[in-house]
């Protein structure tokens, strides 16, 4: 080969490297942006609701089903379904208590279609308190203050 070719194919390889280069901290640049960015429980969805979940709903959950599902230790346990989110409330005794005063039924089919609002409180268990989802009754949907408005027609147009 003679010097120019060498040197040619010596540019190329070196433009070949910075263009390279370049990608590769345009991708870097873009996998860290704002649009990228996930939490953990974004990246890895959980089937049942967790305490830190609650802040992120919506005001009012309408219940959709209510189903036994096995739990990790074998055991089935009732969960709610909701036809707003798609994961599930693991209902114990003190969530089915709430909901059998707030429907008035302790048949599960019963809380069906009804609105109820999720909120954090407090569990003590063996000692130790933590975080627990507590549920209550949602606030009822508001009513227009005022009528909404009727088009009438103007007066030519009325037929006689």
């Amino acid at each position: 080969m003679n010097d120019e070719v060498t040197k040619w194919l010596e540019e190329m390889e070196k433009q070949g490297r910075e263009n390279a280069e370049k990608l590769l901290s345009e991708i870097n640049s873009n996998s860290t942006s704002k649009e990228n960015k996930m939490k953990i429980s974004e990246m890895f969805p959980t089937k049942y609701l967790k305490a830190e979940d609650v802040g992120t709903l919506p005001a009012a959950l309408t219940i959709s089903d209510v189903l036994m599902e096995p739990m990790q230790d074998g055991l089935k346990k009732p969960v709610l379904k909701f036809h707003e989110i798609k994961q599930g409330l693991i209902c114990n005794k003190t969530r089915c208590t709430a909901l059998l005063s707030i429907t008035g039924s302790d048949e599960s089919t019963a809380w069906i279609n009804h609105r109820i609002s999720l909120f954090v409180g407090e569990e003590n268990f063996k000692g130790d308190v933590f975080p627990s989802i507590r549920i209550k009754a949602a606030a009822p949907v508001q009513a227009r203050s005022r009528p909404l408005p009727v088009n009438k027609p103007a007066e030519e147009e009325i037929p006689f």
